[in-house]
């Protein structure tokens, strides 16, 4: 019977593994998911894998006015209009009644389909917005009258639109036409029936907008539903809003088209619109207090406004107030694109006429990026066609830009022939608008490139000028031009710009440009345009005249040569000469510089090869990470001091080199330390400064360490000799089990707190001089007793916060063990899980509504050399410390302030100021939203919920954890045979060892396999069933600490199962939405949420990942969604944070990612390849990833089920539990050599330690050898590869009690030189598990390691593996991260959070920033340089 059972188990388990088998290859042999748009004649797109996650209410919404209504049912008393000029603010559910007011009266108007309701009412009233809504809840189509245009256009509106009713504020009669006025409605709302005609929103109208027409006289253009609700829809995709976080302005009118982005991308998301006037609008700087006071998040605007509005938006407008900018109406100024994305701010610029529902394609814009209208919104297609002809041409060729899909409107309102000249039936594409503009498509990004309208030319002297192709060559390559218009007057062509920093406070509104800057400006242009598309004039403009209802420039209105002053009428002299000049020396001419050689354009050929150019950009040309690192080396040698990143920026080609003045290196004694003071002059402890010699530091650390465990080893000892394990596993019932686990259970709740009263009590009773008075800051040398101190203080830290950490996710009891620790720590402390407090911490001082989020460096304490700084750091109220963040030494954190995810900073930073990159600088300003903070404020006492919500996690891992193992481990009691019950008492003692040890290995292996199964099944399951949306939550709620507890278990489950091929398929029962299962390679990455993650089939992910979808914050928590696409990759230590990542992505190591800096921006079509690394990341040469993909090795049958068998099985099953089995058999065999209890279970504790460290020596040398990992790669499929990480595997689990034991200490280096390891005398390394890559490892004497190895690396689907150099008297310092290759010369600081690329060599000196550069930091300065203390041998 057991065979039978035990050879289906077998038959089921080849056949699962064989289906995972064929489901890998299958997917691994397709293309990639997400170009589902092959066409070479257009582009088409479509919703995503993850549409309407943000907005899960929205599903099935199909006329306009249900974007409104569900959002009013779900978000009734969220604010839903703001009108700051009165003051006023609706929520939901006044506003959704006062519209049904209009919808219930004119339900006894309305009688059909299409009629028209006419609003007639100034637009800085809340009736307006609600007249808006009842119209077309009535079944009605609006059409809003601005009272503000001319009479002959009002009349002409109402003649052609004929409105059944006009609605008016206070006006009893509007002209001749039936009128309502708002104001004496009802206060009751009758009941009413639906429209019975509303039955397809593709055929019945929303809305009617005229627009100007080329007769004078405005067009009716006729908006169905289906277009605009597919617009919002859209928004609710690509924007992230956050209710009760996010407001948007409406700066339009009514009677514009854009009021409908404007309102419903708010309103689809159940967030806020704000109501601004013209003048508001018109203000200029005086409308920022306004903005700022409405806390406005997104601001629609035409261009010309941002640059009336601030020049330092960074500063003006704190982020997160218009942390997107919308503007449309327009081209986009270049110029302002800089500027205006600053602070992580980001502009999301549109296009689309009237005629397509308002906005049809949009384009996230980046500096260095060409501005275009982008790529078409979801089910929009746009083809470009030959003018006058159905031709269509290919992507790529210039022609008349046409849209199809369901944003093109019906028509001309009573224009036929019009509407059949505009509006076309394609024979292939269906029907289209032909837009009038001339456009191209790039087949690579399928961005749309506007290139000026085909019937706006201007005739010069008989020559046909492209206007709009002039004017985008002003403000794409002068970026001191912000807008430029050309205007064709007394025969000449003009130019009007407007350029601020040219005028030089000029009164006048209209000045000649500066002549020298003209005749540069014409030199230019004479090289690119033929001589009569060069304007003969530029005139500076203080501020354009717009169009009062678009918010365009008004053509018609520019400045009159005739209106000029008489000094203003003179011509540009010399433009004719230098035109010639310019054509004599030939626009291709050979760059001049200041080096009379042509040394840096060698140096590049040598390694580009020589196709490289002067002007060729190094990122175009090949430059990835390991080509650059050697660029630089060679530069430093020749002489320049250029860094990575700017090799990469502002200094990436030959010719920038060449224009760089030669530096010479500081010579290496420059930059030794600081011994006596810190970089403040604190006089330092100089009792404490006394340095110990090596064997009396290291004896009195293991003495430390004996009597802090000793308290963990006595209850061991008890449970040993007085448990009665084995009567217990043989005679137990199962409820005896489960109340046993829920004493262990509890046992290990409190344990934390036990170990911190432990912690206290050595810290109040340890007898030595360094601990009888507080920290002193200043500098210490290695191995002084304050060395000492530092290491005891982060073991007692880290013994009591971790199993903290792990146990609970309860800010208030981090705080309180912080306050025990010795921290000043204040009121609403947000700590999350993971953050890494370096040094003691009574030199931490923490503020109140400080959230310090996962993975953050606190550093009290910071190596350099043989020198250790000691500082204290003070974090001001409601700062924030971003996930993978550091504060370092000495430095102060200013109230409010936010330092962004994976930046250190190094010196104070100010009150409300956002702190980013590494070197880490001010970019701007922060602040928190009041609304939001409201919105989270705790209804009930903080003592109640926090309470409540200890209790939930604990009850929650009683479920799914404790009873689940508890139940298999008495199930299997019963299925293995263990020996007779009567003699459990001397199982031991009487049962041969052989048979003790099968009976051991079989249990103890099939049941941890079992139960960890079984509960991460469990778990998964429980966090598919308690779904969060994204959104915001507090943390002081039931909803906030159910989110974060699913964090933990996510993390726990992810920690569990690895890269294994099991751990994909259970995050995906967990919710995680793949495109395809089955095909990723998926490690840990933390913090993942599943329900709002969405994964290609194909996605990468490398160990120790981060996300940072909760964005926790003092009292609450926002969750946003996290989209990985088509090819993305994910480095080790890198932190995706949230957003739209982009296809072909690689996030490189140790680098933060956002979809703010890159954004997805199609769905159906595949972007170009991007790979990037750094903080602020820096773009590198990118291969072909997809090509890549196409050519790698895919594995045989045998090797997937190997693969299958050494990670999901074996190192799941046994490695974990190797040493109890170990423990067990040698406990046996010293009892019957007649041992007593006490002496064999301290013997077998440590002989099993001895035993497990030389078994993964045996294990590494017989799976990877001694010499491979020095220099080598191997495909991903490959036994060496998987053989090479099981090792691994090996030394985490076996090594891990033992090297966690003796961290910061020499003691492990012995060992650590047995696996492979070059490690020199006096090395210590605060984590010894971070020299896995172990013949990869060169360590010298005398250094300290306390940042990252990474010498192993998996891009191209390939393990390579390559030494690293560190020198002697290095400081790697924590958070710093050491890629494969590199060599850092003797005696080089690695500052906290940099990073050291593959090949790089460091010279003797500090670094900083990642990649890393020299520091420019005064601690290092030479006038500070004292005699450095002896170092002990």
């Amino acid at each position: 019977m057991i065979g039978v059972i035990l050879a289906t188990i077998a038959a089921g388990f080849l056949a699962l593994t064989y289906f995972a088998w064929r489901r890998y290859v299958r997917i691994a042999r397709s293309p990639a998911d997400g170009a589902t748009d092959h066409s070479e004649y257009s582009v088409t797109e479509a919703f995503g894998q993850s549409h309407l996650l943000n907005t899960p209410h929205q599903r099935g919404a199909r006329w306009l006015t249900d974007i409104f209504d569900r959002s009013a049912q779900r978000f009734a008393d969220h604010v839903a209009l703001q009108i700051p000029h009165t003051g006023e603010a609706l929520t939901y559910a006044e506003l959704d009644q006062e519209a049904e007011k209009v919808a219930a009266a004119l339900s006894h108007v309305l009688n059909g389909p299409d009629q028209v309701v006419a609003i007639s009412m100034a637009q800085d009233n809340w009736q307006a917005v609600a007249c808006h809504l009842g119209i077309l809840r009535a079944g009605g189509t609006v059409v809003f009258i601005d009272a503000t245009l001319p009479e002959a256009m009002i009349s002409h509106m109402l003649e052609d639109a004929r409105p059944v009713v006009v609605l008016t504020r206070g006006e009893r009669a509007f002209r001749d036409l039936p009128t309502l006025d708002v104001l004496s409605l009802p206060d009751e709302t009758p009941a009413r029936a639906a429209p019975p005609w509303l039955d397809d929103p593709a055929e019945r109208l929303a809305t009617i907008f005229y627009t100007s027409g080329t007769t004078g006289l405005p067009k009716g253009v006729e908006c169905p539903h289906a277009g605009y609700v597919n617009l919002a829809l859209t928004y609710a995709d690509y924007f992230d809003l956050v209710p009760e976080m996010d407001a948007s302005t409406l700066t339009s009118s009514l009677g514009y088209d854009g009021s409908i982005s404007e309102m419903y991308s708010a309103w689809v998301a159940g967030c806020a619109v704000v109501m601004l006037t013209k003048e508001e609008v018109r203000s200029g700087p005086d409308l920022l207090p306004i903005l700022k006071q409405a806390e406005v998040t997104v601001l629609f605007c035409p261009p010309v406004l941002l640059s009336t509005l601030t020049s330092a938006p960074e500063q003006d407008l704190p982020y997160p107030l218009c942390r997107y900018v919308v503007p449309a109406g327009e081209a986009f100024p270049p110029a302002l694109v800089e500027p205006w994305t600053r602070a992580r701010r980001q502009i999301i610029n549109t296009y689309g006429p009237t005629e397509a529902s308002t906005d049809a394609s949009r384009q996230s814009l980046r500096p260095g990026e060409p501005v275009t209208i982008g790529s078409p919104l979801a089910n929009v297609t746009y083809v470009i066609l030959e003018p006058g002809t159905l031709q269509p041409l290919r992507l790529g060729e210039v022609g008349e830009l046409c849209i199809g899909g369901v944003h093109v409107a019906r028509g001309y309102r009573n224009l036929p022939e019009q509407t059949a000249e505009k509006f076309i039936v394609h024979p292939r594409f269906g029907r289209l608008y032909r837009t009038g503009d001339r456009c191209r498509i790039d087949p690579a990004t399928g961005q749309t490139h506007f290139l000026g309208r085909i019937d706006t030319q201007l005739k010069v002297r008989g020559h046909r000028v492209e206007v709009q192709a002039v004017e985008d060559i002003l403000q794409t390559q002068f970026r001191e031009i912000e807008a430029a218009v050309l205007d064709y007057q007394n025969e000449e062509l003009l130019a009007f710009i407007a350029a601020p920093a040219l005028r030089l406070h000029e009164p006048d509104d209209v000045v000649p440009a500066p002549p020298d800057w003209a005749r540069t400006v014409t030199n230019r242009l004479a090289r690119q345009l033929p001589e009569p598309s060069v304007p003969s004039r530029f005139f500076l403009v203080k501020d354009f005249v717009l169009n009062q209802r678009s918010g365009k420039i008004d053509r018609t209105r520019l400045p009159k040569l005739s209106d000029l002053p008489t000094d203003a009428d003179a011509k540009l002299d010399g433009r004719r000469e230098s035109t010639q000049t310019v054509a004599e020396e030939g626009f291709f001419a050979k760059p001049r510089t200041d080096a009379d050689d042509d040394s840096a354009l060698v140096i590049c050929r040598e390694l580009f090869g020589p196709s490289i150019g002067w002007d060729d950009c190094f990122a175009d040309h090949g430059g990835h990470s390991i080509l650059i690192a050697q660029l630089a080396q060679r530069l430093r040698e020749a002489g320049w001091s250029i860094s990575v990143r700017a090799l990469l920026s502002d200094c990436d080609t030959a010719l920038k080199i060449a224009e760089r003045a030669k530096e010479l290196d500081l010579p290496a004694d420059n930059v030794n330390e600081t011994a006596g003071r810190d970089e403040r002059g604190t006089k330092r402890d100089e009792a404490a400064a006394r340095v110990l010699s090596v064997a009396d530091f290291t004896l009195r650390q293991v003495l430390f360490l004996l009597v802090f465990y000793a308290p963990h080893l006595i209850g061991f000892l008890a449970v040993v000799a007085f448990g009665e394990v084995g009567a217990f596993f043989l005679s137990a019932g199962l409820l005896e089990f489960i109340f046993v686990g829920l004493l262990l259970y509890i046992g290990g709740l409190t344990l934390p707190f036990a170990t911190l009263l432990w912690a206290v009590m050595i810290k109040w009773c340890f007898i030595g001089n360094a601990f009888t008075r507080p920290t002193t800051p200043g500098s210490y040398p290695k191995w002084s007793l304050m060395h000492l101190r530092i290491w005891i203080a982060e073991r007692l830290q880290l013994a009591v916060l971790s199993p903290l950490g792990a146990m609970f996710r309860s800010p208030p009891l981090t705080a309180f063990a912080l306050r025990r620790l010795g921290a000043t720590a204040g009121l609403n402390t947000e700590c999350a899980h993971d953050v890494l407090f370096n040094g003691p911490l009574d030199l931490l001082r923490i503020g109140n509504g400080v959230a310090i989020q996962t993975g953050a460096y606190i550093q009290m304490v910071r190596w350099s050399g043989q020198h250790v700084h000691v500082g204290p750091v003070q974090l001001g109220d409601n700062c924030k410390i971003g996930m993978r963040g550091c504060v370092g030494t000495g430095v102060t954190v200013g109230r409010g302030a936010w330092v962004t995810p994976f930046t250190p900073v190094l010196s104070d930073v100010g009150a409300g100021e956002m702190w980013d990159g590494a070197p880490a600088c001010s970019v701007g300003r922060y602040t928190r939203l009041s609304r939001a903070a409201a919105h989270c404020r705790p209804a009930r006492p903080l003592w109640l919920l926090e309470t409540a919500n200890i209790f939930l996690q604990a009850l929650l891992d009683f479920i799914l954890l404790v009873v689940p193992a508890t139940a298999v481990t008495w199930a299997l009691t019963a299925i293995i045979p263990s020996g007779d019950p009567d003699l459990a008492p001397y199982y031991l003692q009487t049962t041969p060892l052989g048979e003790i040890v099968g009976t051991t290995a079989l249990y103890v292996f099939v049941t941890s396999w079992v139960a960890i199964v079984l509960s991460s099944v469990l778990l998964c399951l429980f966090v598919r069933w308690t779904p969060s949306v994204p959104g915001l939550y507090p943390s002081r709620s039931l909803e906030g600490a159910l989110l974060l507890y699913r964090q933990r278990v996510m993390n726990q489950v992810q920690r569990l199962w690895t890269w294994t091929i099991t751990g994909q398929y259970l995050r995906a029962l967990a919710g995680l939405r793949f495109s395809r299962l089955g095909g990723s390679e998926c490690d840990v990455m933390l913090n993942l949420i599943p329900e709002t993650a969405t994964a290609d089939a194909k996605a990468f992910w490398a160990h120790g990942c981060y996300t940072n979808m909760i964005d926790q914050d003092a009292g609450q928590l926002v969750l946003r969604r996290l989209e990985m696409p088509a090819n993305f990759f994910a480095g080790n230590n890198c932190v995706a944070e949230d957003g739209h990542l982009p296809t072909n992505f690689l996030l490189g190591v140790s680098s933060p990612g956002n979809g703010i800096r890159f954004r997805r921006q199609m769905q159906s079509r595949l972007g170009a390849s991007i790979t990037v690394a750094g903080n602020p990341p820096v773009r590198f040469a990118s291969a072909d990833f997809e090509a890549e993909r196409h050519n790698q090795i895919l594995p045989s049958y045998s090797l997937f089920l190997g693969r299958v068998l050494l990670n999901d099985i074996f190192s799941i099953g046994f490695l974990r539990t190797t040493d109890l089995l170990v423990y067990v058999v040698l406990y046996t065999v010293l009892l019957r050599l007649g041992g007593d209890v006490l002496t064999s279970a301290i013997s077998s504790l440590i002989l099993t330690e001895v035993a497990l460290v030389v078994a993964c020596i045996a294990v590494k040398k017989a799976l990877v050898g001694s010499t491979w990992g020095v220099d080598h790669a191997t495909p991903f499929w490959s036994w060496r590869h998987f053989t090479y990480f099981f090792a691994q595997d090996c030394f985490f689990a076996w090594c891990r009690p033992t090297f966690a034991f003796s961290a910061g200490t020499v003691l492990p280096n012995p060992a650590l030189r047995l696996f492979g390891c070059e490690i020199g005398r006096r090395s210590i390394i605060a984590s010894p598990l971070q020299a896995y890559d172990w013949n990869a490892v060169s360590i010298g004497d005398d250094t300290v390691i306390g940042g990252v190895l990474q010498y192993h690396s998996l891009e191209n689907m390939t393990l390579t593996v390559k030494r690293a150099r560190i020198g002697d008297g290095s400081a790697v310092n924590a958070g710093a991260t050491v890629m494969g290759g590199a060599v850092i010369d003797v005696g080089t600081t690695v500052l906290p959070l940099s990073l050291v690329l593959k090949e790089m060599r460091l010279v003797p000196g500090i670094y900083w920033g990642s990649p890393v550069e020299l520091a420019d930091y005064p601690e290092w300065s030479p006038t500070m340089h004292e005699t450095p203390d002896a170092v002990p041998h």
